[in-house]
């Protein structure tokens, strides 16, 4: 109940958080979360890529946020796979750059695809994954490419 209560709180913080625009440097600030979130002791089980990352205009606490929700995520359901794979990275489809979190653990069926980043959506039995359906719905972003 208390995890539920601060994801609660953290997603209405996200929602009236003022926004700073500035330019924030998406491949250090990836690395910092990785470095924040990687369990000790893993590093056998444990495969983390982090591509080239071109910069980005946005707010960087936000940023941070999607980062850690993403990361955790993946960490979370790739941690049954010997060796777990995320990677994380960034395509450039025209003037866009698409940045994502990618991982070969527990995917999803695709038609559920609309729900994944709905608040206390879950994908996966409680029993199975831990988590309160908050955390991927915090960060309210296209997940590219699909995680597997």
């Amino acid at each position: 109940m208390g995890q539920l209560i601060d994801d609660i709180l953290q997603f209405s913080k996200t929602g009236r958080a003022e926004m700073n625009f500035s330019k924030i440097d998406m491949e250090s600030l990836a690395t910092t979360v990785v470095e924040e979130l990687s369990p000790a002791g893993s590093d056998e089980k444990l495969q983390i890529e982090i591509g080239r990352i071109p910069p980005a205009n946005g707010d960087r606490p936000m940023m941070h946020q999607v980062f850690v929700n993403l990361i955790s995520n993946a960490l979370k359901f790739s941690r049954k796979k010997n060796p777990a794979k995320i990677k994380v990275g960034c395509s450039v489809e025209g003037a866009e750059s698409v940045y994502y979190v990618a991982d070969n653990g527990a995917g999803f069926d695709e038609q559920s695809s609309d729900s994944l980043f709905g608040v206390f959506q879950r994908l996966h039995n409680a029993s199975e994954f831990e988590g309160t359906g908050i955390r991927a719905g915090n960060c309210q972003t296209h997940h590219h490419p699909p995680r597997r």
